[in-house]
């Protein structure tokens, strides 16, 4: 199960460590995009507090003593972003996902879907989640790898969604 934990660990890390860097590097219309998703809120504290806490769960996920933390924050956060996209589609905005910062895309199910499989993922390792003793360097890198590749599934999730998409 150790190697289970890495996997999630790393691909839980991952996917927010992307989220934040791709959130600073399209700040503007990142904060520009807040609205859609939190209306009546102030944009610029509602937009540093998600950045924080998307930083944070890299943090949290890399020392080994707040690794359950990391999880915990993680899924409340993917549960909370995945609800907030459900209700602005309930509500009919038509605004934009800029979940990975810099990537305009449509606000539709898929995101909500992918945000759900994400925070699955992290309630996995936190259940899976043992602490002790180090894997040896081999599971390390193999376990790096899979989530690498998981991760990349969940940050591109809006693109397959989109190249899976029956044609009218």
């Amino acid at each position: 199960m150790e190697y289970v934990d890495l996997i999630c660990r790393f691909t839980t890390g991952l996917v927010f460590l992307a989220a934040f860097v791709g959130k600073l590097a399209g700040w503007a219309d990142f904060r520009a995009s807040v609205p859609d998703l939190a209306p009546g809120l102030p944009p610029a504290p509602v937009a540093v507090a998600v950045v924080t806490a998307e930083a944070g769960v890299v943090v949290l996920l890399a020392v080994p003593t707040s690794v359950s933390a990391g999880y915990a924050l993680g899924a409340g956060l993917l549960a909370a972003f995945a609800g907030a996209i459900w209700l602005a589609l309930r509500r009919g905005t038509s605004g934009t996902c800029r979940c990975f910062g810099v990537a305009a895309t449509p606000l539709g199910f898929a995101q909500v879907v992918r945000n759900a499989l994400a925070a699955a993922v992290a309630v996995l390792g936190w259940a899976v989640h043992a602490g002790g003793a180090a894997p040896d360097l081999a599971g390390v890198v193999l376990s790096l790898a899979a989530a690498a590749a998981l991760a990349s599934v969940l940050v591109f999730f809006d693109d397959l969604a989109d190249v899976l998409k029956p044609m009218s």
